[in-house]
């Protein structure tokens, strides 16, 4: 079997890649039921790319937007009394707000818009065996060096296939089949912090409950609320701190563990969990890929890459933004628009921003773990540059191939970075909307002109 581009697992570059009309396999060694818990995070940038997919109002219909957060702190005296309580406003240049909805969802909405537009299904309870790339075809044209084995249950048989492709793409998590196969190493740390994290149905008296909310202790560690879609709490609570956190290793928690552990970081206040729908548990780790492709035909994204505690809520949202980053260079290169040297930029490009969000779990891991008043400048200072970069924003490419070091910026807007969301006006129409609801993710390019003052005649020459 032939195929331009195969993957493990995820769905957003398919998304992408079906709507450029790229054929490709998926395959996926979990059954097709919607999957629970998981991720659940959705910033601004990855709203974005939804937009231009189109399905932003699907995600908006049943997403719970973020609007408003506390943050609560219990000192060495034991009193717990709220220290700050703001909106959640997005930076200068963000439209779209933070907001939550489970991972099962969200892949079920890309799903179904997936089989909308190509002739295709997931190949569900099917693993990759073997992968191996054909080094004397890599630069031949219509070359299809790679080749992948792989097993499906089917009916309670196993069918073996052999699938040829022209670039795999591995989105297998951070336990990636796919990068050991290729032989890439992870490098990294193993944090000390334990957490536990529930989504969960519930009451409490607790003043901000119905709101995003963070619970810092000078001796019990944090913990962090969030407010989910459908009438839904999720809550991560840091398990290894307080009197009976030196007994806590990851292997022996329990649901009752975690509900009793945030149960006593509210006290005196009380909390009612009626029922829990999924659990996990996680030890806060930050590890990196030693490469993020291999010969510009195997391409790994998302946890395959980087691996860190869930706090930030961005593995979804880099997982979504490293396949779209891919896709439209890959679609470029199958359908003779673009050189294939530009997929080398997905390395550079991505491999920055895998880097800082590294940094962005240690400094929000740091935060939850710094007592109330003691935060240093360079943490606050860290704080700051930490909800831009959540936004989507404080990203700046630089790679030469796409990015000319000698451009000038033109006011707020600088070579390699994010294009700010403003409102355009039609000269002809009168009618206003924002540029990002002009730029859609199609089989065309768009080319930004700033034009100056059009009534002049000189600049209309320039033009």
């Amino acid at each position: 079997m032939r195929s331009a581009l195969t993957f493990m697992l995820r769905l957003a570059a398919a998304l992408y890649l079906a709507q450029l009309g790229i054929p490709f396999r998926i395959i996926d060694k979990r059954s097709d039921e919607p999957r629970i818990g998981q991720a659940d995070g959705l910033n601004p940038k990855t709203m974005e790319i939804f937009e231009s997919w189109g399905i932003h109002n699907q995600i908006t219909q049943l997403w719970e937007p973020a609007t408003h957060e506390t943050i609560w702190y219990r000192g060495l005296d034991g009193e717990l009394v709220r220290t700050d309580r703001y909106l959640n406003q997005p930076p200068m240049g963000v439209r779209w707000t933070h907001g939550t909805l489970q991972q099962g969802t969200v892949e079920e909405i890309m799903k179904k818009k997936i089989y909308e537009i190509a002739d295709m299904t997931v190949g569900y309870h099917t693993t990759l065996c073997e992968l191996n790339i054909d080094i004397t075809q890599l630069t031949a044209p219509g070359a299809f060096p790679c080749t992948t084995q792989v097993q499906q249950m089917k009916k309670g048989s196993i069918v073996t296939e052999i699938i040829t492709a022209k670039y795999v793409i591995g989105a297998d998590g951070g336990k990636s089949l796919t990068r050991t196969l290729l032989d890439i190493g992870m490098n990294g740390e193993k944090g000390a912090s334990v957490w536990g994290v529930m989504d969960f149905a519930g009451s409490s008296d607790f003043p901000d409950f119905g709101a995003t909310s963070i619970i810092r202790s000078a001796t019990d560690g944090s913990l962090d609320f969030v407010r989910r879609e459908e009438g839904l709490i999720r809550m991560y609570v840091e398990l290894n701190k307080g009197p009976e956190g030196k007994h806590i290793c990851r292997e022996n928690i329990t649901p009752e563990a975690i509900v009793q552990k945030c149960q006593y970081m509210i006290r005196p206040y009380r909390l009612d969990v009626r029922r829990w729908v999924w659990w996990s548990a996680f030890t806060a780790t930050q590890k990196l890929s030693t490469a993020l492709s291999k010969f510009n035909r195997v391409f790994l994204v998302g946890d395959a890459v980087h691996t860190h505690s869930p706090v930030t809520g961005m593995g979804m949202n880099t997982s979504i933004q490293d396949s779209y980053n891919l896709a439209w260079k890959l679609a470029g290169v199958i359908k003779g628009q673009l050189n294939p040297k530009i997929l080398a930029t997905y390395d550079t490009e991505r491999g920055i921003v895998a880097k800082q969000l590294l940094q962005a779990d240690r400094t929000t891991l740091e935060l939850f773990d710094t007592k109330f008043g003691h935060e240093t400048p360079s943490l606050l200072e860290r704080a700051e540059t930490l909800r831009v970069f959540l936004a989507g924003r404080a990203i700046r490419y630089a790679d030469a191939l796409l990015t000319s070091p000698s451009a000038q910026g033109i006011g707020s807007f600088q070579p390699g970075e994010c294009l700010p969301d403003f409102s355009i006006t039609n000269h002809a129409t009168g009618r206003s909307v924002h540029i990002h609801n002009a730029l859609k993710s199609n089989e065309t390019w768009n080319m930004i002109v700033f034009a100056g003052d059009v009534s002049s005649v000189t600049q209309m020459t320039l033009l």
